[in-house]
């Protein structure tokens, strides 16, 4: 038997704490019950200082037994991270020996009753402890945790909820293609052919027989299961004629700039005799000015003889500027929060997007300008367009540290007789609905306004959204559902769209717990505005996101008002399709 001492890690928390900032100033715990953000206990930090806070912690704070700790980390902007949860096992030296710990996932069975970790196996190590998560469904999840002592006497249940995320399949390549220079379309290009799989590793023969010197783009992008093309990557090469034709030469290295040394250079592959063909890597070309530049190579027979230094110059022309594909010119009914999209310029780094409310005067009614690397799309955020209104948008690139010539100018009018609705968001935890079905679907979109300060969105089937890590298990908004947001600064979320009539659209429910939108415009005590359920026999417990209940069996309701915005758990006894009253 062995006899504890001190506090120990039980688990650590699954979700990353999210760092809010460059300049953290400052932490604050707290055991137990939350008491709210900045209400802990707070200890400064400088910069680059490392944190061993269970130190610090005084002994007295602890309770025999299992205890809740948690941390969470604040800027010197008073914005405040997400709390992060171990259990700490902690025994003083005058009480019994604590020799068994017992776990339990959701429901609690009873005392002794959960899963037992017996602590005076020798092969436990009682600073990790692991449990086993198989067989859980994807969704929220609690573990209770408890500790035994030798009098056979249980120390009180702590208790912290998870998520499992929903595991997401490899998708399998099942084609490619590949062009020089000119796009025929998607799919008119020529094939590479490839087994399928998520990963390409291949190298493919191309044949370049019968190109003329000069300067050419390979472009190849590939198909997936779902019909569905990648981005397309493009190359420049050159082709060039070698020499005389020499026999015997067994292999080639070029350069640009300052002679990396003998067999140091870039290899150089060879199309047909008397002619060479030099691919370039992108970097190769960046920084690189339109206009005349020179390549350098030399090549080396089977005997290992190196020739001399042969130079030539090539060109790099003014590329070709962006074409923009949507909004399209002269396009109405266009939505607030479009996806604009436009076609790629071949080598180009990085592409620079600007919007205007005139055309003539262009330059000076910008109304919104951004910057994206590679991408070719871009998600313009809620508050730059407003409903019925005419737009000037253009795209140009960069191409080797400069810019291209702005593409042609494409005018569009976005919809009319769209309502924005209004949700107000709390720094936490917030658990919200909308009876607005809204213009997009996207969480991206739908959220781009409040981006920097959304941490994480779940739903009621434990998918998530969690943009910092682009993780978009959601994908798209159900007006049916309720969602749970966390965010490190208040805001208000805007949905733009068209009002839902409340007896004309049906929520599907499940038995066990649901979490529900309220897609009235109008606030409705729960037993009025569920009264078909309750009707049913089967509600059994709602609860908001202050923790609110209504209990019809016992005629408990401290919610009162069902309001728009909020979200809603509910807890069925069987499956019932809900229709709320009208408005």
């Amino acid at each position: 038997m062995r006899k504890i001492m001190k506090t120990i890690i039980f688990l650590l928390f699954i979700i990353p704490t999210l760092l809010l900032s460059q300049d953290i100033d400052k932490y604050e715990y707290y055991v137990g019950t939350d008491p709210g953000v900045g209400n802990g206990t707070i200890v400064m930090v400088g910069p680059d200082e490392s944190v061993s806070f269970l130190d610090s912690i005084p002994s007295s704070t602890f309770s025999p037994g299992l205890n809740m700790v948690c941390i969470r980390f604040g800027n010197d902007d008073a914005i405040w991270g997400l709390a992060k949860c171990m259990f700490i096992l902690y025994t003083p030296t005058s009480q019994d020996s604590i020799i068994v710990l017992e776990y339990f996932f959701d429901d609690d069975p009873g005392l002794d009753e959960g899963q037992k970790i017996d602590l005076t196996e020798e092969s436990i190590d009682i600073d990790n402890i692991e449990v086993s998560i198989v067989g859980l469904e994807t969704g929220l999840h609690k573990i209770g945790m408890r500790a035994g002592n030798s009098a056979n006497q249980w120390s009180p249940t702590v208790s912290q909820t998870f998520f499992i995320a929903k595991a997401i399949d490899p998708i399998e390549l099942v084609s490619g293609e590949y062009y020089i220079d000119e796009d025929p379309g998607l799919g008119m290009a020529n094939e590479l052919s490839i087994a399928p799989s998520n990963q390409i590793f291949d190298e493919f023969e191309i044949t370049l027989n019968g190109l003329s010197p000069g300067f050419y783009t390979l472009c190849v992008r590939f198909l997936n299961e779902f019909d569905e093309w990648s981005s397309t990557q493009c190359s420049p090469f050159f082709i060039q004629e070698f020499f005389d034709g020499t026999p015997g030469i067994a292999a080639g290295e070029f350069w640009i700039g300052t002679d990396p040394g003998v067999g140091n250079a870039n290899d150089i592959r060879f199309v047909e005799p008397g002619k060479m063909a030099i691919l370039f890597d992108q970097a190769m070309l960046t920084g690189l000015a339109p206009g005349t530049h020179t390549i350098y190579s030399r090549v080396k027979d089977s005997s290992g003889t190196w020739s001399m230094i042969y130079n030539f110059d090539f060109t790099i022309d003014a590329q070709g500027v962006p074409v923009l594909v949507y909004p399209a010119d002269m396009a109405t009914d266009v939505e607030i929060i479009p996806k604009t999209d436009w076609n790629a310029v071949p080598t180009a780094t990085s592409y620079n997007i600007e919007i205007s409310t005139d055309f003539v005067e262009f330059d000076d009614n910008i109304i919104f300008s951004e910057s994206v690397a590679f991408l070719t799309e871009l998600i313009i955020p809620e508050g730059i367009l407003d409903t019925n209104k005419t737009y000037y948008w253009r795209v140009n690139a960069i191409v080797g540290g400069n810019e291209t010539d702005w593409s042609a100018y494409y005018t569009f009018t976005t919809k009319d007789d769209l309502v924005k609705f209004v949700i107000q968001l709390s720094q936490g935890w917030n658990m919200i609905s909308s009876n607005v079905e809204s213009d997009v679907s996207s969480l991206p979109s739908i959220t781009s306004a409040i981006s920097d300060k959304l941490v994480i969105i779940k739903d009621n089937g434990g998918n998530i959204y969690y943009p910092q890590f682009e993780i978009d298990l959601i994908e798209n908004w159900d007006i049916s559902q309720g969602y749970q947001i966390f965010m490190n600064e208040a805001a208000n979320l805007n949905i733009w769209g068209s009002i839902v009539n409340p007896t004309q659209e049906v929520i599907s429910l499940n038995a066990g717990w649901n979490m529900v939108s309220y897609l009235r415009n109008s606030n409705m005590a729960p037993p009025t505005a569920l009264n078909s359920l309750v009707q049913a026999g089967l509600l059994v417990i709602v609860k908001d996101n202050l923790g609110n209940i209504y209990y019809p069996d016992f005629e408990i309701d401290t919610i009162e008002l069902m309001k728009p915005g909020q979200g809603y758990q509910m807890f069925l006894i069987n499956s019932f399709d809900l229709t709320y009253p009208a408005n």
